[in-house]
């Protein structure tokens, strides 16, 4: 048996380095998980101890093979593996990075006690290709890891932004032929683009003749921007569809006068929902879920 600091580890005579390292697994594991105090770890993640000490057993397991023994394919695809699990389980890369640098240090003095015990005489040399060796392996480990948790946040992210993307644009449909769109936050030309796509779409697939477009909650309306509702309302119009536009503050409606944005010809303007609804003569039926719109009665969606 051979103890090396925290490290009690047993040796039988030829026995080769993954023999070795399965053999002495549990103590090099147990040395590992008690490296700079795990806990850390797991405060802000759904990684378990147990889910992360079952991946760097394996991990010992596929490097700790005498060179040149380990299959640069097995390799990659545990780190490709592990490093889709961790982004998914919001495991924080960093702490990620500091396991290996465990990792690459536990292995080493693993290494070094099989070396001492086997008995083996290596030249500078090939300590020198051991080093190369070993170090590289480890290294590609640390790379498709490292890219394939950022590929992997990446796509959660891009999904997470399609979402809200969804979400900010809300179109909600009162009658068979008209919808409101309440537009809340800010609004900067990316998003007003978004809102101008997505109408379109609304509009044409669902046939509304009527929008009712309310900015009461809507927040840095500048000219820019209004110039873009302009289009939107004026795209609308080529699809057949009417809006009116409700919410209009005081400071907007005062930057239009500045900027010398004259809509009163070019849209329909209210104070409230409430009112545009009156207008367009719709009225709900308090004891059905029926509306009338311009003397025709028809059922909501909804």
């Amino acid at each position: 048996m051979l103890n090396y600091g925290y490290l009690e580890l047993v040796y039988i005579k030829g026995e080769n380095l993954n023999q070795f390292i399965e053999q002495n697994l549990s103590v090099i594991i147990s040395e590992w998980n008690q490296s700079s105090g795990k806990g850390k770890f797991f405060q802000s993640s759904k990684a378990t101890p147990s889910s992360l000490q079952e991946s760097f057993e394996n991990l010992f397991l596929i490097i700790g093979k005498d060179m040149p023994g380990i299959r640069e394919e097995e390799l990659i695809q545990w780190a490709q593996d592990i490093g889709r699990r961790r982004a998914q389980s919001d495991f924080p890369i960093h702490y990620s990075l500091e396991l290996f640098t465990e990792f690459r240090d536990i292995f080493w003095k693993t290494l070094n006690y099989y070396l001492q015990q086997s008995q083996e005489t290596l030249s500078a040399k090939k300590v020198f290709e051991w080093e190369r060796y070993y170090n590289k392996a480890i290294d590609m480990v640390i790379y498709h890891f490292a890219s394939n948790y950022v590929a992997q946040k990446n796509e959660l992210i891009r999904f997470q932004q399609i979402t809200v993307e969804e979400l900010s644009v809300p179109l909600i449909p009162i009658t068979h032929d008209t919808s409101v769109l309440s537009i809340v936050g800010a609004i900067d030309h990316a998003r007003s683009t978004r809102i101008m796509d997505q109408t379109f779409n609304h509009v044409s697939q669902v046939q509304i003749r009527n929008l009712i477009m309310d900015i009461t909650a809507a927040h840095f309306l500048d000219h820019q921007v209004v110039k873009e509702v302009l289009k939107l309302v004026q795209g609308l119009r080529l699809l057949g569809c009417d809006t009116i536009v409700t919410g209009i503050k005081p400071d907007i409606a005062k930057m239009m006068v500045q900027q010398g944005l004259d809509i009163t010809e070019k849209i329909q303007s209210k104070a409230t929902i409430k009112q545009a609804i009156e207008s367009l003569h719709i009225i709900q039926n308090e004891s059905s879920s029926t509306f009338t719109t311009k003397g025709r009665k028809i059922r909501s969606r909804y």
